[in-house]
């Protein structure tokens, strides 16, 4: 009987420089038994989070170009679209109570929303699947674009530990998320081969040198050169891994240069060309609905899509398997500029109102463009998980092969009916692709992922009025 060789993503490289830039899945990693049959992969969990929601008439419009859920029409075979979802559980002060409870299942202990009455789906099954740790660099990352008045936690967080605290602050700006993943590599790196004494000047020009790539051991460039044993596909495929590292840490040291602000580590790379990156107002916190800040729509999707593109990145680097991406805060007060197109649709927005006051004044063509827009950053999100380099140990793409679930926070018109969420198959456990239209309670689908993944204690709250338990029909 012939054995294909397998290579252990773990053992393949040594060193520090390994631990913290990772590998990306290569085919001599697949471990096939001789009754070929193909294993599942480590569990990951991905909650996607969007602000505001989906009126229920617009989700009925299904793929129709002008419904917001038109961007996610190439996910159709790939996610269960579920569009008549209740969070009455959650109560009934909209954002709140929506923001905590999505992911959650559970009403938070009171209207403030600075804590939810359990963890997130994602923390949750962290915590149960991994006893012992997760052996990963990082615990958790967050990271979105999102604009917050700072009235309560509910709305920048999506990340709730066991007793309902914040897991972890979201992180906006990409330089930040560059560093959370790869920082230590840098700075551990500049530790260790800062000699004893040396030229300052000649320091300097060497640290302008260093890149992250620069740093690693000698076996990457030995597994890329004709002396490995890889397939040539193989061999292209670490190329292109490290050209991405390297793009988007330059990308990343444009943002931080031009804030004007230092990240965490110092530059480690000189970096030629015009920088051009988007001016987001960071931080900002207190602030009402009406002085809401006012940005471009293609700089907050761009800061959105680096975010985006890092946190892939760093999970298929084996940096972390659980985490959230936000698109705009709950309640969604960011004042957008300029046009949004899709196919043979064009929108204006409008720069001197808010997502927030288009809901409260049930202006529904704004409404729906707003949304449309909102989902085509979140179709961006998904299409990065399903992309070829994002394969991992089992040969599936992350959207495949992870537990990927988009939720918001609200129905109709700030209710907590016909609340929108996604879900994907979770490597095989469920049943991909199609809509779902009878009424459930968010809390259910919930417990129907966790269930698939072997885990018996329920999530959340039983209190509800509709179906009770798993949805057996999503069950393969």
């Amino acid at each position: 009987m012939k054995y294909r060789k397998f290579i252990d993503r773990r053992l393949f490289l040594r060193g520090s420089g390994s631990i913290i830039v990772g590998l990306p899945f290569l085919d001599e990693m697949i471990q096939t038994s001789v009754y070929g049959a193909m294993p599942q992969a480590d569990p990951r969990a991905i909650t996607i989070f969007f602000g505001l929601g989906i009126p229920k008439y617009m989700q009925d419009e299904r793929f129709a170009s002008a419904s917001p859920l038109a961007p996610l029409q190439p996910f159709a075979d790939k996610l269960t679209m579920f569009t008549n979802v209740e969070m009455t559980e959650s109560g009934d002060l909209a954002h709140p109570h929506g923001g905590t409870t999505v992911f959650v299942g559970a009403p938070p202990p009171n209207s403030k929303g600075g804590r939810a009455g359990g963890p997130s789906i994602d923390q949750f099954m962290k915590n149960r699947l991994y006893k012992n740790g997760v052996g990963t660099p990082l615990d958790t990352i967050h990271v979105g674009s999102f604009f917050r008045r700072s009235h309560g936690l509910y709305q920048k967080t999506r990340v709730w530990t066991e007793s309902g605290a914040p897991a972890m602050s979201p992180l906006e700006n990409p330089s930040h998320t560059f560093d959370a993943i790869f920082g230590k590599l840098i700075q551990a790196q500049k530790d260790a081969d800062k000699p004893k004494t040396q030229d300052p000047e000649k320091a300097r020009r060497q640290a302008l040198r260093l890149s992250i790539l620069d740093s690693v051991l000698q076996e990457y460039k030995h597994y890329t050169s004709e002396a490995s044993n890889l397939s040539k596909a193989s061999r292209a495929r670490i190329r292109e891994h490290f050209d991405k590292i390297r793009a988007y840490e330059i990308a990343a040291r444009q943002e931080a240069a031009a804030d004007g602000k230092p990240t965490a580590t110092p530059a480690m790379c000189s970096v030629p060309g015009k920088q051009n990156p988007p001016g987001l107002p960071y931080g900002l916190a207190g602030q009402t609905a009406r002085n809401a800040p006012k940005v471009k729509a293609d700089d907050f999707s761009r800061a959105f899509r680096m975010n985006v593109d890092l946190f892939v990145l760093g999970m298929i680097c084996d940096q972390f398997r659980f985490g959230n991406i936000m698109f705009e805060s709950s309640g969604g007060h960011t004042r957008f500029d300029g046009t949004y197109r899709f196919k043979n649709h064009s929108y204006k927005f409008r720069d001197d109102i808010s997502a927030h006051e288009n809901w409260h004044q049930n202006r529904k063509h704004d409404m729906r463009w707003h949304a449309h827009y909102f989902q085509s950053n979140i179709a961006y999100a998904l299409q990065r998980l399903n992309q070829a380099d994002t394969k991992i140990e089992n040969g599936k793409t992350l959207l495949d092969a992870a537990m990927v679930m988009v939720g918001t926070e609200v129905g109709e018109n700030h209710n907590m009916h016909g609340v929108f969420h996604a879900l994907s198959g979770c490597d095989g456990r469920l049943k991909q692709g199609g809509f779902y239209n009878k009424q459930v309670h968010a809390v259910d689908i919930y417990n129907t992922v966790t269930s698939a993944y072997g885990i018996t204690e329920p999530i959340g709250t039983q209190n509800r009025t509709y179906r009770k338990g798993n949805l057996n029909d999503l069950k393969k």
